[in-house]
């Protein structure tokens, strides 16, 4: 029943919410052929996620099927949670964590983004489970484990962590620094052991990186494509890592009493020491810090959506409180508050308006309304101030023309097949100068720019549709006085979450 809800609640609301600016680039980019996906670095980011995308557009193209790959990896990883918190608590711990990790609010916005962060902790969480039953094999005092068994969870973990590898960047954190844990608890729980399961590591990941080398060799000529997030400070690392595991849209005392919960069963493992408190911590404390460092020794990745295995720790140590609470009246009743409040937090999301700027840390961006703005046919454009917000609007806007506003205040138009010609060069050619990049693509098709005197020949109406994270002000008051200059009134301007539209109509006599 459990993994029922878990899946009603993903996929209940798929089609709700317009797609944001990076769910449409997905939507573009994964209609590139197989082979460009696989064969040419055009993104930060590597090709699995999109390629699994990719055969769900079989089914059309929809806001649901960019969606549908996340949603059924996040329901998967129900499964995964239960099994392995099975393993470490039992039965009863493990249907509170499954019950929690069904309804995080967190796992639900993810679970329905277009994103590549859902399938990566599903594989993530996969792979751990597989490492934990090797791990477990390999300090067995039994000298002959089932080979069977053992060669299954061997293969398992190489699949699931290539597959990690192959769908996140990030995933090469969590795989070395879930390997490092486990060594850890050797060195301090039998540190004559200590070099030999080091060397059973290294050979147990041997295939792993072999496989991810073809990735790695082009991952640093795509990596200066990702320079946009900044450095959080300690304060905002902590909020950011609480906004993931805590339930979202409660009150201040249920997300206190919640933390306490996670706080008690926290103890408790920290008490019981062991497997059980490598696995609570790795993913509620160590996992996380690993991920915010790195952004002191390379590029800042520390993200609600990077730390999303946080979740499973935070859900796990509730679990912990159930399976071994000695009082069971309080720890019933514990459980109970805990899965009340994250319920009522799910049901939140279910019912959510379209108001909001943010579930969680996750953006929202209103393209569908604001792009509606538009009056729409041949006399109608679109202007935008950056090319990166193409594909949302062409996606609610295929018949209406599309013009990039370019530095030199002249208008670019742009179609479909030059955004992606753009977006799938090797990111290499296409940065820094990325402005220039389309220009020249345009040109290639003998496609002029147009002034903005020469909007009135070509367009009855004029709509500016400008993502809040992408253009400051200045765009949308120089664009007033030169479509004014041009002979277009300016109408009201309309705000949407994450995005703002205006339409200028024309005032020109007609022919």
């Amino acid at each position: 029943m459990l993994l029922v809800l878990g899946a009603f609640l993903r996929l209940a609301t798929l089609s709700h919410d317009s797609l944001w600016a990076d769910e449409a680039y997905t939507l573009s980019v994964a209609q590139l052929p197989f082979a460009h996906l696989w064969g040419v670095p055009f993104d930060v980011h590597p090709p699995l996620f999109y390629s699994l995308v990719k055969v769900f557009f079989a089914f059309g193209l929809s806001e649901a099927t960019v969606r549908i790959a996340s949603a059924l990896a996040s329901t998967f990883t129900l499964l995964v949670v239960y099994f392995l918190t099975k393993w470490l608590i039992g039965n009863v711990g493990a249907l509170v964590t499954l019950a929690l990790s069904a309804t995080s609010y967190t796992s639900l916005v993810y679970a329905d983004d277009g994103r590549n962060y859902a399938l990566l902790s599903a594989f993530l969480l996969l792979s751990y489970s597989a490492l934990f039953q090797v791990v477990q094999a390999l300090r067995s005092d039994d000298p002959v484990p089932n080979r069977t068994t053992l060669l299954g969870w061997l293969a398992t973990y190489n699949i699931a962590a290539v597959a990690a590898l192959y769908t996140h960047n990030s995933a090469v954190f969590y795989i070395a620094s879930a390997n490092m844990a486990w060594a850890l608890v050797v060195l301090f729980t039998s540190p004559r052991e200590l070099v030999r399961f080091c060397l059973r590591l290294v050979v147990l990941n041997g295939l792993v990186v072999l496989a991810w080398l073809p990735w790695l060799m082009t991952l640093f000529s795509t990596s200066a494509d990702f320079t946009w997030l900044e450095q959080a400070r300690p304060i905002e690392a902590i909020r950011t890592l609480l906004v993931t595991i805590l339930p979202n849209n409660i009150s201040v005392p249920g997300a206190l009493a919640y933390l306490a919960i996670i706080g008690t069963g926290t103890i408790i493992a920290l008490r019981r020491g062991g497997t059980l408190l490598t696995v609570v911590c790795f993913h509620l404390i160590a996992f996380p810090f690993f991920i915010w460092m790195f952004g002191f020794v390379y590029k800042p990745i520390f993200m609600e959506r990077t730390v999303l295995p946080a979740i499973f720790g935070g859900a796990l140590s509730v679990g912990v409180v159930l399976a071994f609470l000695r009082s069971r009246f309080v720890a019933i009743l514990i459980a109970c508050i805990a899965i009340s409040l994250s319920l009522v937090s799910s049901a939140s999301y279910l019912g959510r308006g379209k108001d909001k700027d943010h579930y969680g840390a996750h953006i929202v961006q209103d393209w569908r309304s604001a792009v509606a703005e538009s009056p729409g046919g041949d006399r109608s454009a679109i202007v935008l101030c950056e090319p990166f917000s193409h594909p949302a609007v062409s996606f609610y806007a295929p018949d209406t023309s599309i013009l990039f506003l370019r530095s030199n205040n002249n208008l670019l138009p742009v179609t479909n097949a030059q955004w992606r010609k753009l977006y799938g060069m090797p990111a290499t050619a296409r940065l820094p100068h990325l402005e220039e990049s389309l220009a020249r693509i345009v040109a290639e098709d003998d496609v002029s720019e147009l002034s903005i005197d020469q909007l009135a020949e070509r367009f009855d109406h004029v709509t500016t549709v400008r993502a809040n994270i992408f253009c400051d002000d200045s765009f949308l008051s120089s664009s007033i006085e030169r479509f004014r200059q041009a002979g277009f009134e300016a109408d009201p301007l309309r705000s949407y979450p994450g995005v703002t539209a205006r339409t200028f109509n024309g005032t020109f006599p007609q022919d």
